[in-house]
């Protein structure tokens, strides 16, 4: 966490937030196939209403990065840790879903968030299957390869304004994956991806090839105004831009 102080005279302030992307691989894994395949974090701009010497607590969303110094598969490390600020877990060989960034007033829990740019949802082992990108009233869902062995599409739900994504089901092993919840996406099972984190967070993935939904947005309904929200815009950690008029 970071803290910002609002200067003295200061009674409104120009922010830009993003949510993280979901995680990536250096070496051989990001130039076989990690860039293309990438969910993105979400944007928000909007003026935020503040008071003079006002503390505005501050947290940017963190994206997992693994490297790999051998080898030309398509395999992430396993069981990777979701990004910070919200990211989901992924299993086995998904993806970790990206963190959100916020901020918060008055306290640092979650109630207290004021602003929030959404994560984006962890992708599966395969090339192909990117997660849900983060960001927007809703975000996005994720995706899956119905022609894995047969498999069901269970893929996880991108967050709302009201609740987490749901996460996915797999019929075949009768598993499902995480839900997303207030703040946290899901964790990923069997190698799924792990949901974003957001507002509300996305549902994980259920099965190899099955992606995690990305988090929501959110601006308080009276301290913003200008709002403008954009899904899937942020690659790498999440950053928050502070502009004062």
């Amino acid at each position: 966490m970071q803290t910002f102080t609002v200067p003295a005279g200061v009674t409104s302030i120009s922010v830009d937030v993003y949510g993280a992307s979901s995680s990536v691989s250096s070496g051989n894994y990001a130039g076989y196939c990690g860039g293309g395949y990438q969910a993105k974090g979400g944007r928000v701009q909007t003026s935020l209403s503040v008071t003079p010497g006002q503390t505005l607590y501050i947290y940017v969303g963190g994206m997992s990065v693994y490297c790999y110094s051998s080898g030309n598969g398509c395999l992430p490390n396993n069981n990777q840790a979701g990004g910070w600020n919200g990211g989901g877990n992924g299993s086995g060989t998904g993806e970790a879903g990206g963190g959100a960034t916020d901020i918060r007033v008055g306290g640092t829990s979650m109630v207290d968030r004021v602003i929030v740019a959404g994560g984006a949802g962890g992708a599966s082992s395969s090339c192909g299957q990117g997660g849900g990108h983060g960001g927007g009233l809703t975000a996005g869902n994720g995706t899956y390869d119905n022609g894995w062995y047969g498999r069901d599409n269970g893929y996880g739900f991108g967050g709302s304004q009201s609740s987490g994504g749901n996460g996915g089901y797999n019929v075949h092993s009768n598993v499902s994956a995480g839900d997303g919840s207030l703040g946290q996406g899901g964790n990923g099972v069997q190698s799924g991806g792990g949901g974003g984190g957001g507002y509300y967070g996305g549902g994980a993935g259920a099965y190899n090839n099955s992606t995690g939904g990305g988090g929501s947005s959110y601006t308080h309904p009276t301290l913003c105004s200008s709002v403008v929200h954009t899904q899937g815009v942020q690659t790498g950690s999440g950053q928050l831009i502070i502009t004062i008029p």
